[in-house]
């Protein structure tokens, strides 16, 4: 394994060997020899051996063979700055495959998407002008002019609360913040939470004056007990007040009609369950003209009706629709797009659909013989096994 071959590299050496066989050659000897520039001549044997005695190795790489042998199945493509246009013609072909990123992390929202409410008639009409409410003041007195349970007596007070509504709704709408991530869906969200967050603190300021039987400043819930001049007690007393079975001492949302409107124990709580008739009717809501009814014909594109109270309209926080602007392309701008990948699946054509489908049924076929074989051969050691029992059984 040490040796060299470098004797084979010399002629002279190589006659001279032969001159010691016992079949020597002699002149008849025509062997060259090696070449010294293609391979070192004190290179050893095991050398040699280890480079499993070749020489060298001549590589000849085809991409295209390998691909045409490899037949690929799919493939991803890899696009940079695309524009808005071709990226939709790309998304109806490729929309399950189709990534597109972003180089920026994040976007605001207010660059691609503007949100604007349009609010109940109410809300804009004059009937929760400070005109309209000096106007049924009138000239004062209500105490005098009318009794506790007519509408007319807190009246001003009712328009207020709900000129107070309308502002407050506006108001908590206004002042959200509109993130979202999925658009529909954290809109209903906000649409929802929002309302649930007014209407929680307006029901806890209700429940918290009605529970401690605060006692209204238009004397509609608790009224004080005349004295007589010549009594000599100085304290005034109070008695609650009733409307119809209801009384104000037991329950502080007691109201009662009163025409087309409600009276009850707050003004808020009147206003609240008055339905929205009154408020077309012109006869209903003044009858002298001075101040226009709402339009009857607005009606048709509301999510109310007539019936509806005051109240379920501000469970929806006085809004009768939210229209939302969403600019896709301004989002696009706003992406500032690093790149843009899809994947597409090829095509099999009519010969190879025929020759997979003769593959799988001959696959099928030789499965099937070497199931039938093994079911065989079990059936037949089966019935020879009872066979050589029986005879067993009749000795």
């Amino acid at each position: 394994m040490k040796s060299t071959l470098e004797c084979f590299y010399n002629l002279s050496c190589m006659i001279e060997l032969d001159r010691h066989f016992d079949l020597s050659l002699g002149s008849s000897f025509n062997f060259s020899n090696l070449n010294e520039i293609l391979n070192p001549p004190n290179e050893t044997i095991e050398t040699i051996i280890n480079k499993l005695m070749v020489d060298s190795w001549i590589s000849n790489i085809s991409f295209s063979s390998y691909y045409n042998t490899c037949s690929p199945s799919s493939s991803t493509v890899q696009i940079i700055k695309l524009s808005l246009s071709k990226y939709k013609d790309l998304l109806k072909d490729h929309s399950y495959s189709l990534q597109y990123s972003c180089s920026h992390i994040s976007i605001p929202y207010e660059t691609f998407l503007s949100i604007e409410p349009h609010f109940h008639d109410l809300c804009s009409s004059l009937f929760i002008s400070d005109e309209w409410i000096h106007y049924i003041y009138g000239e004062g007195h209500l105490s005098h002019r009318f009794s506790f349970d007519d509408y007319h007596y807190s009246a001003p007070e009712q328009f207020l609360s709900l000129s107070s509504l309308c502002k407050l709704s506006q108001e908590k709408l206004l002042s959200e913040n509109l993130l979202i991530e999925q658009i529909e869906i954290i809109l209903n969200r906000l649409q929802s939470t929002t309302s649930k967050s007014f209407l929680n603190i307006l029901n806890l300021i209700r429940e918290t004056i009605g529970s401690n039987m605060v006692m209204s400043a238009w004397s509609t819930n608790w009224e004080y007990i005349p004295q007589s001049a010549l009594s000599a007690d100085s304290t005034s007393y109070t008695a609650s007040v009733s409307y119809g079975e209801c009384n104000c001492g037991l329950s502080f949302k007691c109201t009662q009609s009163s025409g087309d409107m409600m009276s009850g124990c707050y003004p808020l709580e009147s206003i609240l369950q008055t339905k929205l008739y009154c408020f077309y009717d012109q006869n209903c809501i003044d009858s002298n003209g001075n101040f226009t009814s709402l339009n009857m014909s607005t009606l048709k594109k509301s999510q109310f009706n007539l019936n509806s109270t005051i109240e379920s309209i501000l469970n929806n926080l006085m809004i009768e629709k939210y229209k939302n602007n969403l600019s896709y392309e301004n989002y696009f701008k706003q992406c500032q797009q690093l790149s843009c990948s899809y994947s597409y699946i090829k095509t099999h054509d009519v010969t190879q659909t025929i020759i997979s489908l003769i593959s799988l049924y001959g696959g099928l076929v030789i499965i099937t013989r070497c199931l039938a074989i093994i079911f065989v051969k079990i059936y037949q050691s089966k019935k020879n096994r009872i066979n050589s029992e029986a005879p067993q059984q009749n000795i």
